[in-house]
């Protein structure tokens, strides 16, 4: 991982208009999150037009941001749809975030360096009293937008890939390997990453019930039908979706969370019909409640 040295030394008044300087100069007294945010805000403004500037503004937005209270930002629970996708929290995810997907037009390298220093989603659980649980699409966005605009290649999604822990990265991993214009030996090499990645994923219910719905499996079943296109063998990859769904569905399940578990089966045996890749069927498990 490449390391980011200390925070950055503050600019001086000549980097900055006179007036912009005062502000930050206030600022930097303030919590942390303001001052991030602040940083970022002055990144973008036409009045700071050497790029060495923006740059230095947003190292230093980015060191800052370690000190955010919160680590990511959370939704509510039971997920209400017509609710933002997240409390609005200035987060230590969130406001690095901001600055990796600004960074890629100031400078692509620092965007992917930064990245590299993230702290990646790791798995939580939680009971089914819980009323927040936290929201990782921050980070998976900024992974996809540094693919979209920023340049990363094979090296950064197949490390992504063997370092999956948790269910949130299995949509975006998915996409971003069925979309990608990767040579038939790096799509067979990150198609068997995903497989023995989505293999050792262990979650509980309320991370199964959030992420495990038809978005997903669709991503699934589209990456086997590119598989199948590129005369890449796709067993693995379906029988390591089997296996996720066999494992994880007998478990008690939170009644306030959506419950797709038997569907998704019964849908992923008929896509693979279609597909020309029967499989013995899943035998529908009905809801259970959690104690």
């Amino acid at each position: 991982m490449f390391l980011i040295s200390a925070v950055l030394a503050c600019l001086t008044a000549a980097d900055l208009p006179p007036d912009l300087a005062a502000e930050l100069a206030a600022a930097r007294s303030g919590p942390p999150e303001f001052v991030a945010a602040l940083l970022i805000r002055l990144s973008e403004s036409p009045r700071v037009r050497a790029r060495g500037a923006k740059r230095e503004l947003l190292q230093e937005a980015y060191q800052v941001a370690k000190a955010a209270q919160h680590p990511t930002a959370h939704i509510s629970l039971p997920p209400v749809p017509a609710s933002p996708d997240a409390t609005q929290v200035l987060s230590r995810t969130g406001l690095q975030a901001r600055v990796i997907q600004r960074m890629i037009a100031v400078d692509p390298v620092w965007a992917l360096r930064l990245f590299d220093a993230m702290e990646a989603p790791t798995p939580y659980r939680a009971g089914c009293e819980a009323t927040l649980a936290p929201s990782f699409a921050d980070y998976y966005q900024t992974l996809r937008d540094l693919f979209r605009r920023g340049g990363a290649g094979f090296p950064l999604l197949l490390a992504q890939t063997r370092s999956m822990r948790t269910p949130h990265a299995l949509a975006p991993l998915a996409e971003l390997i069925r979309d990608g214009a990767w040579t038939p030996h790096q799509l067979a090499e990150l198609a068997q990453a995903y497989a023995e990645s989505l293999g050792s994923i262990e979650t509980g219910s309320i991370e199964f019930q959030l992420t495990a719905g038809y978005g997903l499996q669709q991503r699934i079943v589209e990456l086997t039908r590119r598989l199948i296109k590129a005369a890449i063998p796709p067993r693995p990859l379906i029988e390591a979706w089997r296996r996720y769904l066999v494992h994880h569905l007998p478990a008690a399940r939170c009644q306030a969370l959506p419950d797709f578990g038997p569907r998704l089966a019964a849908a992923f045996d008929e896509s693979l019909r279609h597909l020309g890749h029967p499989q013995p069927p899943i035998e529908p498990i009905p809801p259970l409640a959690a104690h």
